[in-house]
């Protein structure tokens, strides 16, 4: 998931949550193989993406105090 516009104040990134679960191919379920999520350098960190219970949640809006990581394997 990627989020496109002009730049606005961080404080004005709108909160939403994003869950992506049952993937499908030509209508077939799929077991994904990996997921990553990639935080690029010079980006806020407003956005936050977890494996939970088979799904992939993603909550934007948020500020994310000390990433470790920006790039994390969610899903091997």
């Amino acid at each position: 998931m990627e989020v496109y516009g002009p730049a606005i104040p961080v404080g004005q990134i709108p909160r939403v949550t994003v869950t992506f679960a049952n993937p499908r191919v030509n209508g077939q379920p799929v077991a994904p193989r990996s997921i990553q999520a990639v935080y690029p350098k010079g980006v806020p960190d407003y956005a936050e993406a977890r494996a939970a219970d088979g799904k992939i949640v993603i909550d934007v809006g948020r500020p994310v105090r000390q990433r470790s990581s920006r790039n994390v394997r969610l899903v091997e």
